[in-house]
């Protein structure tokens, strides 16, 4: 370990901290090597933002490895509240994360599909809307698929409500 940096009344307060597989670069709590706020650079991602107990808490950005980039909340090294994931296929969720899960919000395919509404497992889970060019489902999901009461309607005035299993209509 190798640091560089300043000391205020004896206690680190900024600088760089060298460990063998990881960089950080900013300020520390004043209680001897915890991050406060700055860049850390480990297992080829690069986090700036707030830490606590030197894990990613409080409002930050990661970019990863394949370059994916999530920017919003965290908490205890997880994305945690608000926040915007752009994948490096350039798909992109914005809305609201519970431990590291999609929960509520938007996620827009790079084809301009739009799925608003509700998750579980990072998969489109309970009430929300899928739009694609000509048309949208409004109704329940159940694991990316329409699975529940929901309505299709397209752009020519056609409608279909029912129920679906799978994607299906079933009734």
């Amino acid at each position: 370990m190798e640091f560089q940096g300043q000391f205020v009344n004896g206690e680190v307060n900024n600088g760089q901290l060298t460990k063998e597989k990881s960089v950080y670069t900013g300020s520390f709590t004043g209680q001897g090597f915890q991050y406060k706020s700055g860049t850390l650079k480990e297992n080829d991602q690069i986090y700036t933002g707030d830490f606590d107990n030197n894990e990613f808490s409080g409002s930050g950005t990661l970019v990863y490895a394949d370059s994916s980039v999530y920017a919003g909340q965290f908490k205890n090294n997880l994305k945690h509240g608000s926040g915007k994931l752009t994948f490096s296929n350039k798909n992109t969720f914005k809305g609201t994360f519970n431990n590291d899960q999609f929960e509520f919000g938007t996620y827009t395919f790079e084809n301009g599909n739009i799925y608003e509404g509700e998750f579980k497992n990072n998969e489109f889970n309970g009430k929300g809307v899928l739009k694609w060019k000509g048309g949208y489902y409004s109704g329940e999901f159940a694991d990316d698929q329409f699975d529940g009461e929901g309505t299709i309607t397209l752009e020519n005035g056609f409608v279909v409500k029912g129920r679906f299993k799978n994607g299906e209509l079933v009734q």
